[in-house]
């Protein structure tokens, strides 16, 4: 399981490096008015949490901090996307 979390993060990152900023931050009607940044995020946060709550031993999705500019850059979202799949 882990590991198939791991690719299906791979993946998405990979997706990342391929869009604009402006590709990834619109909010088109086919994604319910979301972006696939706004995704990207609210994905990356729960496996972020899943992996500091499993070391802390509690996980509460409810308490989660939400990190507005993964959802806008690129770049940024990459980047904390290797707090859970390092890059290589």
């Amino acid at each position: 399981m882990i590991e198939t979390a791991k690719n299906n993060l791979k993946q998405l990152r990979d997706l990342l490096e391929k869009l604009s900023n402006d590709d990834y931050s619109t909010r088109p009607e086919v994604l319910l008015g979301a972006s696939i940044g706004e995704h990207y995020r609210h994905v990356l946060e729960f496996y972020l949490l899943l992996v500091s709550g499993s070391n802390a031993g509690v996980i509460s999705y409810d308490s989660r901090k939400r990190n507005n500019i993964i959802a806008q850059d690129t770049a940024f979202a990459c980047h904390h996307s290797s707090a859970v799949i390092p890059k290589g």
